[in-house]
């Protein structure tokens, strides 16, 4: 194999929860990812590129239990279910190569987390949730009380 390159985007992913109790809120989920390998072969004194890519879509409603909340400090236990799309996809230029593209026949997705997030602000915070499924198993990022 020759100039084989790796690379992709993400994962990127946004969150929305509306707290309806003081334990409890509801949201949506969503994050996307695309995998891709690329690399040249010869065959025969001609060179062939070849490249698979793997994009992922997901889109979940999702509940969180507040277990610990203060101020500044808010753990939680997340469960999410929606859509989930994954595909396989090769692209080549050598013209015996057969294409295909392999996708999930069910589109669904779930997730399992453990999550927490620290305000230092009253409005501006950090976030860290593990999670199972559906997503990347670290996610942190900003947090915004609206």
């Amino acid at each position: 194999y020759q100039n084989v390159d790796i690379g992709g985007i993400g994962p990127l992913g946004i969150r929305f929860e509306y707290l309806v109790t003081d334990k409890i809120g509801i949201g949506v989920d969503m994050n996307y990812t695309n995998t891709s390998v690329t690399w040249n072969e010869t065959y025969s004194g001609d060179t062939y590129e070849y490249s698979v890519k793997v994009p992922r879509l997901r889109v979940m409603g999702k509940f969180n239990f507040h277990f610990a909340k203060s101020d500044k400090f808010d753990a939680y236990t997340a469960f999410a279910a929606g859509y989930g799309s994954f595909k396989l996809v090769t692209e080549t230029n050598d013209p015996s190569y057969v294409f295909s593209t392999i996708s999930n026949p069910i589109p669904v997705s779930i997730r399992f987390a453990l999550g927490a997030r620290y305000f230092f602000t009253d409005n501006l915070g950090v976030n860290l949730e593990f999670g199972l499924l559906g997503g990347a198993l670290i996610n942190a990022g900003l947090s915004f009380k609206i």
